[in-house]
């Protein structure tokens, strides 16, 4: 809730002051019929001119101050409204970047997106529609009605009489254009849904050639979309034909009795136009009031998505005092974890020393990559300690432990924008010097320096100009530029053919053989390199042993490697 109340700060007085002011306009506006009424008695009826002009610098003033209330006010509005929409948008992404793994993984990618933009943008509406109208319409609607009843009691009661009929026909009439535009909504969703998907998956749809399928589900949906939209205009077109049919009888019934009192002298002419303008003034508050509420239900329903995301409970992190200049030991001790309910890991324990370089490998699903995000601390162990030199990782710092470890996906995330760019995110004060080194390293320098811009060479969002080979290249030259203690690579040279993964590997091995490295493959000739080899199995490990070794006592690895051999040979 802190969060919430902090969005509101230093906009109360403005949300206050735009309130009050819209307030002052709503009672001049109610003073004007009125007027109209002495102006039509007094200055046309009984011919008195100084009353007439009297009365129209009195109307006049009356304006001015009411447009001067309501620019001031509409200032306001605005202010409020977007300032608290800028917090709430900063405060939601602040919220989101600090949670951990484990509790990212409870809200949907679309719940985020939507709460950033379409729900702060429902609070601004929200807001900004209760500083202009919140008040101020409900003022001229009662008022007007109360004004009404001072002139003419019982025709007073065609005001309530029918206001309440509009109130009711208006409030069910678009509770079912509401209901009927979230169906529209959902089908709008299943479209971006999908166009999301052939984007992404536009070089797999072109290479199976189900263009025309994707062209027909776009088709179908769009169709779909464009019927209920349609139907949607229709009925919302009726709206105002018929909110205006009850205004008109209204009008009508009133003009029709005051004529009758006007002949009964109980009532003058100038009281029956003033009793129209009241009327008037009666139904546009209620129009304005029921959008009010459809208004403040998306309001209350998008304050309850940041809601739940600002008011989150995050675990308490114990102090992280512990700094580590370098990684002598990584240890896994009784280390058991779950997502959700199924455990991936079970009681895993095992010890890398420095200056080693170990493999680890697996039937998918084994635990690979969930060993590789424990030892990042994105996750914590249900039972038992990932330990570096001895100190359980929780202890350490986390920009420490950032600074000792780096790590390459299968499918590395690149930054739209300059290698250049992509590099300093990692290290700030890179040197030029440093980025060729690495790029040396994972044998992308060619490339880069040759065929294209050098470290000004433009990348677009996740690398969409390059080849799976070449990001994987370049993200393995980014996480080696901050010189690493620790560098995990999960099966990040996959995309490689063999030949340029043995000479990249080869060139890890010369380029620092201080820290730890830990590489995730399934390919043979990658495991030949490795020290030793952790083979898991079901979220166990199989076996912690040298290749050879394995190749002799473990059957889970040599079926992955008989596999492997079996395939190569089917190749040639």
């Amino acid at each position: 809730m802190k969060l919430i109340k902090e969005s509101f700060d230093g906009v109360k007085t403005k949300l206050i002051l735009g309130t009050f002011l819209k307030t002052i306009e709503a009672f001049f506006e109610l003073l004007i019929p009125l007027y109209i009424s002495k102006i039509i008695n007094d200055g046309i009826i009984n011919g008195n001119k100084n009353a007439l002009y009297r009365i129209i610098i009195i109307m006049l003033i009356l304006y001015l101050f009411g447009y001067i209330c309501s620019l001031i006010s509409q200032y306001f509005s605005s202010n409020v409204s977007q300032k608290v929409g800028k917090k709430l948008r900063v405060n939601i992404f602040s919220k989101i970047i600090n949670l951990n793994q484990k509790e990212m993984d409870n809200f949907e990618y679309e719940i985020i997106s939507n709460s950033i933009t379409n729900d702060v943008k429902q609070i601004e509406n929200g807001l900004n529609m209760a500083i202009r109208v919140g008040l101020r319409t409900p003022i001229v609607a009662i008022g007007s009605i109360i004004m009404a009843s001072t002139i003419n009691f019982k025709l007073s009661l065609i005001f309530i009489c029918s206001t309440i009929i509009i109130f009711v026909f208006l409030y069910l009439f678009m509770s079912y254009l509401s209901n009927y535009y979230q169906k529209i909504q959902s089908k709008k969703d299943r479209l971006n849904s999908l166009v999301e998907q052939q984007v992404n998956g536009s070089r797999i749809i072109k290479s199976f050639n189900t263009q025309n399928t994707e062209i027909y589900k776009g088709f179908k949906i769009n169709t779909e979309i464009s019927k209920k939209l349609l139907n949607f205009e229709y009925l919302n077109s009726l709206l105002n034909p018929a909110t205006y049919l009850i205004i008109n009888i209204a009008l009508i019934v009133i003009l029709y009795l005051g004529n009758n009192y006007i002949k009964m002298n109980t009532i003058s002419y100038g009281d029956v136009v003033a009793l129209v303008n009241y009327l008037m003034q009666t139904f546009v508050s209620v129009s304005v009031l029921v959008n009010l509420v459809f208004i403040f239900s998306k309001f209350s329903s998008s304050y309850s998505r940041i809601k739940s995301i600002l008011n989150y409970k995050t675990c308490k992190e114990q102090k992280r005092n512990h700094v580590i200049n370098d990684i002598e030991t990584l240890e896994f001790k009784n280390v058991s974890f779950g997502y959700n309910d199924d455990k991936i890991l079970d009681n895993i324990n095992f010890l890398i020393d420095k200056k080693m370089t170990i493999g680890i490998m697996g039937l998918t699903g084994s635990g690979k990559s969930t060993l590789a995000k424990l030892i990042l601390n994105l996750y914590k162990p249900d039972n038992g300690n990932v330990l570096i030199n001895g100190i359980d990782i929780n202890k350490i710092s986390k920009q420490n432990l950032k600074n000792n470890i780096s790590i390459v996906m299968q499918k590395p995330n690149l930054f739209y924008g300059t290698l250049k760019y992509n590099f300093k995110l990692i290290n700030k004060n890179i040197t030029r010097n440093d980025m060729i080194s690495s790029l040396k390293v994972s044998k992308i320098d060619d490339f880069i320096y040759n065929k294209s811009k050098g470290e000004n060479m433009f990348i677009l969002e996740n690398g969409k100009n390059l080849s799976g080979g070449q990001k994987q290249r370049i993200a393995i030259a980014i996480a080696l530029s901050k010189k690493p203690n620790l560098l995990i690579l999960d099966d990040s040279s996959c995309a490689l053919d063999l030949q340029t993964e043995y000479s990249l590997y080869k060139n890890l091995k010369d380029y620092d053989s201080a820290g730890i490295t830990i590489i995730i493959s399934q390919r043979i000739s990658t495991m030949k390199m490795c020290d030793k080899i952790i083979v898991m199995d079901n979220g166990k490990i199989s076996g912690y042993d040298t290749f050879d070794n394995l190749l002799k006592s473990n059957t889970i690895f040599k079926k992955i490697i008989s596999t492997q051999e079996v395939g190569d040979t089917y190749e040639k």
